[in-house]
């Protein structure tokens, strides 16, 4: 099992509408290759939108990968290639602070049917 330290230099963003609320989230593996677009300076930021399979998730106007979002900022910078992310499957979000695709947000929005956004 590989261990790691590290610094955390800010603080987590919080997606959620209610503090302390009810919400379900799981561990989803995400290779760092097959979510290399969706990086901001090599962290996977809270209130990404992904796939079922790790990937960056792809929307068109009737259909989304969209399966969660990321719960907590997860750092790719010193990473082996994979990291373990949790991802939000059912909950209340600040609709605010989801990074929702701008002509496609609605088809998103529905995939994501145990969510609610406030």
């Amino acid at each position: 099992m590989r261990q790691s330290s590290y610094t955390i230099g800010a603080a987590q963003k919080e997606i959620r509408s209610l503090a302390g609320d009810h919400y379900v989230s799981i561990n989803l593996k995400v290779a760092k290759t097959d979510v290399t677009a969706s990086l901001v300076n090599g962290v996977l930021e809270a209130g990404t939108l992904i796939a079922a399979d790790g990937k960056t998730v792809v929307t068109s106007e009737s259909a989304t990968t969209a399966y969660g979002i990321v719960f907590q900022d997860v750092d790719f910078n010193n990473s082996k290639g994979t990291e373990v992310v949790p991802v939000m499957i059912h909950g209340f979000v600040n609709s605010a602070k989801i990074k929702l695709d701008e002509t496609n947000g609605a088809v998103e929005k529905k995939a994501l049917s145990m969510i609610a956004f406030l």
